[in-house]
């Protein structure tokens, strides 16, 4: 998938399970991935071990994805080093069945 390479896409949730499968799959076809976690220390290593595969970059970055300024952060971050966000998987989280058009942050 050519037209991933250079992009780059955060994915919460994602040191683990299907997050994780998600994020080495896109950092193989070249993307440019942000690993989320409630921790740190995860986040980091589950990064460090998809940028040793030598596809595209990987940084981990812990972002509790209930608190608006970790999410912040976390956006803050991406762009810091990737200079854009390109996808958006949110992996992370409980369920919560409404048009996002209508949910509260606080949801």
């Amino acid at each position: 998938m050519e037209h991933l390479r250079g992009k780059s896409a955060i994915i919460t949730g994602s040191t683990r399970g299907i997050g994780r499968a998600i994020a080495e799959a896109l950092a193989a076809e070249g993307c440019n991935v942000v690993v989320s976690s409630r921790h740190e220390d995860a986040a980091v290593a589950a990064a460090e071990e998809i940028s040793a595969r030598g596809h595209g970059q990987a940084i981990g970055v812990a972002c509790d994805v209930r608190s608006n300024s970790d999410c912040q952060r976390l956006v803050r971050e991406t762009v810091k080093r990737f200079s854009r966000i390109d996808l958006l998987v949110n992996n992370a989280g409980i369920g919560g069945f409404e048009p996002v058009e209508t949910m509260s942050v606080d949801h």
